[in-house]
């Protein structure tokens, strides 16, 4: 029986910068098939835990709520540059290649305190609008790339399959925020840094997002209010043609004056 190891590390390399959006959301398996242990709660975020078949890693999910609209959250996520703005210990993020308007390739760079190693990673990214539940995701996984060899000085952290997933609340006046990652920090880590940013990384960075996001000069992402009005507009067809086909079904489903 091998121990579980944290991956504390790894969790903020799930916001890095991101690519465009595109329509369709496969399915994408959470970590299982254990159940999410919680592991702390504030106020405004909670953070869990949960063990991975055949993983000697564990899994972690927070979650958040966010009161500013889902394209204006877009606006500052989708912006690789101001990552270290808000997301906890990231010193460098930059876009290694747009791929398409949906997907890129990310490099980042975390800093650790002393005596630890910082580590860095090269992930892909995806963005994904899905128009069923109104919902956008990001799907990242680590990926090796020539153009980002390994550095000198610093420790190239691993993330499998793992996802961010924004939902709009309220009308549209707030963004729900789910975050699962499953990573490998590689290399050890000593036990209390372990503990500190186990704690803390969730909590800062979603901390840090909700209170970036209110800044007068981050705008709403474009792209996102494109999607979210072409998402509206395909939900509309989709009631007018089941409305449709139920009234060819039942007549007593149409709008009749006779009594």
């Amino acid at each position: 029986m091998h121990t579980l190891k944290p991956a504390p590390y790894c969790f903020f390399l799930l916001l890095m910068g991101t690519a465009g959006i595109c329509f369709q959301i496969p399915a994408i398996a959470s970590p299982a098939p254990s159940e999410w242990e919680e592991v702390s709660r504030t106020d405004d975020v909670t953070v869990y835990r949960k063990e991975v078949p055949g993983s000697p890693v564990l899994a972690y999910r927070a979650t958040a709520q966010i009161d500013a609209p889902i394209a204006k959250v877009m606006g500052i996520v989708r912006d690789t540059i101001r990552l270290p703005e808000w997301t906890y210990r990231v010193k460098n993020a930059e876009i290694v290649e747009e791929i398409s308007k949906n997907e890129r390739i990310i490099y980042m760079h975390a800093s650790a305190p002393w005596p630890v190693t910082d580590r860095d990673s090269v992930v892909r990214s995806i963005f994904e609008y899905d128009i069923t539940n109104q919902q956008i995701q990001v799907r990242i996984e680590s990926i090796e790339d020539p153009r980002r060899k390994e550095f000198s000085g610093k420790i190239r952290a691993w993330i499998y399959p793992s996802r961010f997933v924004f939902k709009p609340l309220d009308d549209g006046k707030k963004t729900h925020i789910v975050a699962e990652l499953h990573g490998d920090p590689k290399g050890s880590i000593p036990k209390w840094v372990v503990n500190m940013i186990q704690k803390r990384a969730p909590v800062k960075t979603l901390q840090n997002l909700k209170k970036r996001v209110q800044d007068s000069s981050i705008e709403e992402d474009p792209l996102t209010l494109e999607l979210l009005k072409a998402g509206r507009k395909q939900a509309f067809k989709t009631r007018e043609t089941s409305r449709r086909h139920l009234s060819t079904l039942n007549p007593l489903a149409t709008d009749s004056s006779t009594s």
